[in-house]
């Protein structure tokens, strides 16, 4: 009998409660926060946004291409030059790597209760960034399908990684 009555109230409780005030139900609730998304119609402004940032997509696309086929003659390396934009953007993304960690490290010293949120974006801005930075030495290489050539094995060939190149 009572597991009657408890099953009666509770979904009673759960079809017609107010949630704030009286005239608001869940399904109310629902609606007008979905509404938001279904019936307003999409702003111009969003449509331009997404064809600037498409276009650039594009831009970087075709940059990637053309170094892949050119080599990384395309960043400034020639043979005087060892290093161009790649060790720039190398130490930038280490430096944004860095500053997630520290974040991190300073909100966990001063014992922060409301770290939780902030050290999570921080940790994930790291990682990011050092995904990055781990990019660069390998498109240095010219021929990034052969980084594995990069790493000391022993082969029948004798074929060893240049040790005088600063990715050594």
């Amino acid at each position: 009998m009572d597991e009657q009555r408890h099953d009666e109230l509770h979904s009673s409780v759960h079809a017609t409660h107010p949630v704030v005030g009286t005239e608001l139900t869940f399904g109310s609730v629902t609606d007008k926060i979905s509404a938001i998304v279904l019936k307003r119609k999409t702003p111009i402004g969003w449509f331009i946004g997404f064809a600037i940032s498409f276009a650039l997509f594009q831009l970087m696309m075709l940059a990637m291409v053309k170094l892949f086929f050119v080599g990384i003659g395309e960043w400034g390396v020639n043979v005087p030059v060892a290093w161009g934009m790649d060790i720039l953007n190398f130490v930038w993304w280490i430096g944004i790597g860095h500053a997630g960690t520290l974040i991190s490290a300073i909100l966990l010293l001063l014992r922060q209760k409301w770290r939780t949120s902030i050290n999570r974006f921080a940790e994930a801005m790291t990682l990011f960034a050092v995904a990055q930075a781990g990019m660069y030495p390998i498109m240095h290489l010219g021929r990034p399908w052969l980084a594995y050539w990069l790493f000391p094995y022993p082969n029948t060939m004798g074929i060893w990684p240049q040790f005088r190149s600063p990715l050594m």
